[in-house]
């Protein structure tokens, strides 16, 4: 049986045997700090700050963008999805992430679509990718 939420116009599991993982929202509050993408930035520009694209090394470091319509980028808390990220950036940007190693704030996740769609296509998918490691 499902429900469905209101506000978002989702579909999730009614009962604690459906459901597989927590809501999103609540497991992306935890597992990630906020940084904002115009701190990110201005380190970056004033350059006090190395930052590296992982999961397009082509990209030249002077061709760095930083995600569009987005305040924020994330910042895993913990250390072992910090490495898994880092490790395999190309497998988190198959869930829709751009992937960055700042030397300031360690490894950072921007992105570049809309967020109704971005919490549906990407952070479903990174959120199942992640617990697989646990």
């Amino acid at each position: 049986m499902e429900a469905k939420n209101a506000d978002m116009g989702e579909s999730y599991p009614s009962s604690v045997q459906e459901c597989q993982f927590e809501p999103v929202g609540d497991w992306i509050a935890r597992e990630f700090d906020f940084i904002p993408t115009h701190a990110v930035s201005v380190l970056y520009e004033l350059g006090r700050d190395q930052l590296e694209r992982l999961d397009r090394p082509d990209i030249n470091e002077q061709l760095i963008i930083f995600p569009a319509g987005w305040v924020v980028m994330f910042h895993p808390r913990e250390l072992e999805i910090e490495r898994f990220i880092k490790q395999n950036p190309a497998i988190i940007a198959d869930c829709g992430f751009l992937v960055y190693d700042s030397e300031s704030f360690g490894i950072l996740l921007g992105m570049d679509k809309p967020g109704f769609v971005f919490y549906s296509e990407c952070w479903e998918k990174l959120q199942r990718t992640l617990l697989r490691i646990k």
